[in-house]
């Protein structure tokens, strides 16, 4: 191969990330320091991938499965820091969770900001709008603007290929509390399923808040039985 990568490191540069592939390789004790003919690590590689799908927070808990198996955080962090001409998306990421360094929201939504509109103006990386959907809906690093968050949870809850549950959360959370939509319980409830049912797991952690709303008793018995 002469990129010299390893399976790991065509896994992480892929257009669909198969995270159970990347597991059973860093089980199996894949060299995860590996660096290819560019000097890069598939961790460095993943985090420059703007060709998949996963939501901020999917790519967040898969980056801690590679530093809970060894991968220095810190100096990733600062090959991006060094190399930020082309990673202002990998680190408001990692501004954002605090991953190799300190968290810091507003430097987070700085190069956040900065790569949806000068880095990434024709190609709109999913993981790149889920967090400045979040940072817009909460106020992290920003001041709260609804209306940019919905259209950020809008785009990519409703996107035809590998719609983003994470955005479909944040919308049914948008139509419980009625921020910038009137509040609507039946359509908070059919975006919740519509995450639930793709791979948003997280939801049973509030399932308090989806009985109020629900009225599908098939749902329920499965949901929280």
């Amino acid at each position: 191969d002469w990129k010299k990568e390893t399976l790991l490191h065509r896994c992480c540069d892929a257009k669909n990330i198969d995270i159970d592939t990347i597991h059973l390789l860093l089980e199996k004790k894949a060299d995860i320091n590996a660096k290819n003919k560019y000097d890069k690590t598939p961790l460095v590689l993943l985090l420059e991938n703007t060709k998949h799908s996963l939501s901020c927070f999917e790519l967040a808990a898969l980056i801690d499965t590679f530093i809970e198996n060894g991968v220095d955080a810190k100096e990733t962090f600062k090959y991006c820091k060094d190399n930020s001409w082309k990673n202002d998306a990998p680190l408001a990421l990692m501004y954002y969770f605090g991953i190799g360094t300190e968290k810091n929201y507003k430097a987070a939504f700085y190069h956040a900001n900065y790569a949806y509109n000068y880095r990434y103006k024709n190609h709109r990386n999913p993981y790149l709008l889920s967090l400045l959907g979040c940072m817009y809906l909460y106020g992290l690093g920003t001041r709260k603007n609804y209306k940019k968050a919905y259209g950020f949870f809008n785009q990519l809850a409703n996107q035809d290929e590998s719609p983003c549950s994470v955005s479909q959360y944040n919308l049914a959370h948008m139509y419980r509390t009625g921020k910038r939509v009137a509040k609507n319980h039946q359509t908070a409830f059919e975006w919740y399923l519509k995450a639930f049912n793709n791979g948003a797991l997280y939801l049973i952690d509030y399932k308090s808040e989806i009985k109020e709303m629900a009225d599908d008793e098939i749902f329920l018995n499965f949901l929280f039985t």
